[in-house]
């Protein structure tokens, strides 16, 4: 990582962007890159926001199916959207859909 964010500072610097600036701070702009990007950092935060949505889909799908069954056991759509925090319009169009959600 070291050397990319090297060799990208020597190209701005070969390029003559920044009127200099970077050639002066070369030392001080590596830093800078490198702290404002970890990959290992940036890979668990992609894993964390992953797993995050997947438990999300699960519990929504867990929901959808309880609300299935109610209905299909005769429980009334008013019960089942208070016992599952939705809305009555919510139940009723899982109950009323064949898709697969």
């Amino acid at each position: 990582m070291d050397e990319a964010a090297n060799e990208a500072v020597d190209w701005a610097v070969k390029e003559d962007l920044l009127d200099g600036l970077i050639s002066a701070e070369k030392d001080e702009v590596i830093g800078m890159i490198l702290s404002e990007y970890n990959e290992e950092a940036f890979i668990k935060t992609l894993r964390e926001d992953g797993y995050d949505e997947g438990l999300a889909e699960g519990e929504r799908k867990k929901a959808v199916d309880a609300a299935k069954s109610l209905y299909a056991n005769g429980v009334p759509v008013d019960i089942i959207a208070k016992s599952l925090g939705m809305t009555q319009e919510q139940v009723q169009e899982i109950v009323s859909t064949k898709a697969v959600v």
